[in-house]
């Protein structure tokens, strides 16, 4: 589908009321034309990847969450990981971050510290596209995951604090005391933002337990 094709498709299906509700909710510089994302996984199967790589980067930020979904959609080998690293630092929304998370062979476990190292990146979108897939791998291992993120330096910058903050609410829900014994123990490390972000996320949770929830409204008051 060439460019012009490709925007025609997008305005046609464009709802004005989420483009307003959607310019407020991605905080983005990029336009935004109003597109709901099934509608926009949809339309990114009958692309090719040649052709989303001749698409504009951030001119719409539908056309960048397509461009995103299209490298995204099949197993990327561990030799081709520069192509996640290079669309990582395209990013400039959470929304594009957070709906084109990567896909990578099955037992592929180098992809563990490759994402641990762009968590390490102190531009915030970088940073919290690592750590949205470094979450992939908290069903396997989650002190893994959590050793990884000792390598954060973007902290006070929103979106990488909220991103923090997710991966440990959801760590939460699959080995709560391994991530008990990472708050106690990163304590000073953690920035006051992120612990109260994740302490609000897993009472909120409803895969956390009721005693996991307990125990987040007497972490620090020891």
């Amino acid at each position: 589908m060439q460019y012009l094709q490709l925007l025609a498709l997008l305005q046609g299906n464009a709802d004005d009321s989420l483009k307003g509700l959607n310019e407020k909710l991605y905080n983005s510089a990029v336009p935004v034309i109003g597109c709901r994302i099934p509608f926009l996984r949809r339309t990114a199967k009958s692309i090719s990847t040649e052709q989303a790589e001749q698409y504009p980067l951030h001119q719409f930020v539908e056309v960048d969450m397509i461009k995103g979904l299209v490298l995204t959609s099949k197993p990327i080998a561990f030799e081709k990981r520069g192509l996640l690293w290079d669309f990582a630092h395209s990013l400039e929304n959470w929304a594009v971050c957070d709906t084109c998370k990567a896909r990578f062979p099955a037992g592929e476990h180098r992809y563990l510290a490759f994402f641990g190292d762009m968590a390490a990146q102190r531009r915030q979108f970088v940073c919290r596209y690592g750590l949205v897939n470094l979450m992939s791998f908290l069903k396997e291992d989650v002190s893994a995951v959590l050793k990884e993120t000792e390598k954060v330096t973007a902290y006070g910058s929103y979106y990488a604090d909220m991103g923090m903050a997710w991966l440990l609410a959801t760590a939460m829900a699959y080995n709560s005391d391994e991530v008990k014994k990472f708050m106690c123990r990163r304590r000073d490390a953690l920035p006051d933002f992120v612990v109260r972000k994740a302490l609000q996320k897993m009472r909120e949770s409803f895969r956390v337990s009721e005693e996991d929830k307990r125990w987040t409204l007497t972490f620090g008051k020891e």
